[in-house]
């Protein structure tokens, strides 16, 4: 098996992993509405995100340059390329402009002993993840269909 096929699977596997999580996490954040556990799914995120999120935002973007470099026939300047990595660039945007900022305030909301301040940075979390899977699913979109 060749380089190119190897780089694929990790790349596609990764964006399955970060798709999939996603979407439970959005699921398990409209549980968390409609039980008023919040402050337990919370959590989940906050140790999901790194060790999903973390790995994913390294193998996604080393493996897709790395394909386009290998791969004659594209070219960074390619639209499914271009719009691949902005969209990648806003999902980084709402990690470290969105998912990150809310948890040091889910944090500061529990040691204040804040619950509604907790539930209030909770559901903006939560909404959050349906805003990344939305994102997420346009990149497959344009990763399948290579406008």
């Amino acid at each position: 098996m060749q380089i190119d096929s190897w780089l694929l699977l990790i790349h596609v596997v990764a964006a399955g992993v970060w798709l999939g999580a996603g979407v439970a996490l959005a699921l398990l954040g409209r549980y968390a509405r409609q039980t008023g556990s919040e402050s337990r799914i919370i959590r989940i995120y906050e140790w999901v995100g790194p060790r999903i999120g973390g790995p994913i935002t390294v193998l996604i973007p080393v493996t897709g340059v790395w394909m386009v470099l290998r791969n004659d026939a594209w070219e960074f300047s390619d639209l499914w390329i271009v719009l691949g990595l902005v969209l990648f660039a806003a999902m980084l945007v709402l990690a470290f402009g969105g998912h990150i900022p809310n948890y040091k305030r889910v944090d500061l909301a529990e040691r204040q002993d804040n619950m509604a301040q907790l539930v209030l940075w909770a559901r903006r979390g939560f909404s959050l993840a349906v805003v990344e899977v939305a994102v997420l699913l346009v990149v497959f979109g344009v990763m399948v269909f290579k406008p």
